[in-house]
């Protein structure tokens, strides 16, 4: 600020300092080659960041598309496992239940073959009822 003070008063008593006198250039010139150094310098900072940003911002955009597309991957993949496990929860479910209605129907026929067994009355009682109820089904 000192030297500012100086300056300008070297300038209102109509004296030029060292480094005008070695600089033959008027010194409007002087003063608008520095504003417009100190100028282009500026735009060059804020272009440059602004560059800087939109960089970043691209970058970040795209990690942010990827990690979707990870994201998308995943669930899909979680939806293939879990109609996958549903289709084979359900095929086994079938199996079980056909195995154990066979062995439950297996087991009440060697009943019922020991309970009638050589009985020809009881059988023949059997096997009208059973033809009954057959024909109650049927219709």
């Amino acid at each position: 600020m000192l030297r500012s003070f100086w300056f300008i008063w070297l300038i209102g008593c109509g004296l030029r300092p060292f480094w005008i006198i070695h600089h033959p250039q008027p010194l409007e010139l002087i003063i608008m080659a520095t504003v417009l150094s100190a100028s282009n310098a500026t735009a060059t900072s804020i272009l440059s960041t602004v560059q800087t940003l939109a960089i970043t911002a691209q970058r970040t955009i795209n990690t942010a598309a990827a990690g979707l597309d990870m994201l998308d991957t995943y669930v899909e993949d979680a939806r293939t496992r879990q109609v996958d496990a549903s289709k084979i929860a359900r095929h086994h479910y079938r199996k079980n239940l056909l195995l154990e209605a066979s062995i439950e129907q297996a087991r009440k026929e060697q009943q019922l073959t020991r309970e009638i067994g050589n009985d020809q009355v009881l059988s023949k009682l059997f096997s009208d009822n059973h033809a009954e109820l057959e024909a109650l089904f049927a219709s």
